[in-house]
């Protein structure tokens, strides 16, 4: 190596090639084009539901006001109310891989090639199918659960109910990941603190309207520790192990 270099930089000192910095530069271009993508869709649809739908959204939000809310959206299950569903799931599904992109970005979670792709494209399939995965694995065991206890009407309105509360935690925290995705340093650690803190919140209220809703269709409480234990803990335990090993 060049003597000069060796002397500003020490022996230890790797002379980079135009290439490889080129295809450094093209990868990292590409990771920030589809970061923006998924940031402009998410926005784009998330204001799309609250303006569309403001007022399905407002009586979602009385779950907190009125105590008999849940059950009324519950039985009524208006069509508006299950497109906001639906909207919900598109829209934390690009939120999600959009923060996966930020976190790996930010924490270097991987910075090299796997399988013959970048340590951003094995992040963004990696969600991808971790959410499908476990979107699957969801929705058999919540049926099968329901043969079990001979109550699929029943297994069907928790759906509707889960549904619900999904949309009310989507609309509340989707703004945080937003603003955590498009920012750094300070900005990025509060925004990241406070969606930890309404992601508790909302896992600790949904399973408290769950039991509330297995006892009041008289479902003995094993069969709600089973349904809480294999479709809801089981998951999260999952994925927080994963996170952890990293």
């Amino acid at each position: 190596m060049d003597s000069t270099l060796i002397r500003f930089f020490g022996n230890d000192a790797v002379r980079l090639q135009t290439q490889e910095l080129a295809i450094s530069a093209t990868s990292s271009l590409s990771e920030q084009i589809v970061t923006s993508t998924l940031l402009v869709i998410v926005f784009m649809l998330y204001n799309i539901m609250i303006y569309r739908y403001r007022r399905t959204i407002s009586e979602i939000f009385q779950i907190f006001r009125l105590k008999d809310q849940l059950s009324k959206l519950i039985d009524e299950h208006s069509s508006a109310l299950k497109r906001v569903s639906i909207i919900s799931i598109f829209v934390a599904v690009g939120a999600i891989l959009a923060y996966a992109l930020r976190c790996n970005y930010h924490f270097k979670l991987i910075n090299v090639e796997l399988f013959n792709l970048s340590g951003w494209q094995f992040v963004l399939l990696a969600t991808a199918a971790l959410l499908l995965t476990l979107s699957i694995y969801r929705y058999l065991l919540s049926r099968i659960i329901g043969i079990c206890i001979g109550r699929m009407d029943f297994i069907r309105k928790l759906s509707i109910q889960n549904g619900i509360l999904f949309s009310v935690a989507v609309v509340i925290i989707t703004p945080w990941i937003l603003l955590g995705s498009m920012t750094s340093g300070l900005l990025w650690n509060i925004s990241s603190i406070i969606i930890a803190i309404l992601l508790i919140f909302s896992i600790l209220f949904a399973i408290n309207r769950m039991l509330i809703f297995f006892i009041d269709k008289k479902i003995s409480i094993f069969q709600w520790f089973l349904y809480l234990c294999g479709v809801e803990i089981l998951p999260c335990s999952f994925i927080i192990a994963l996170i952890f090993r990293q």
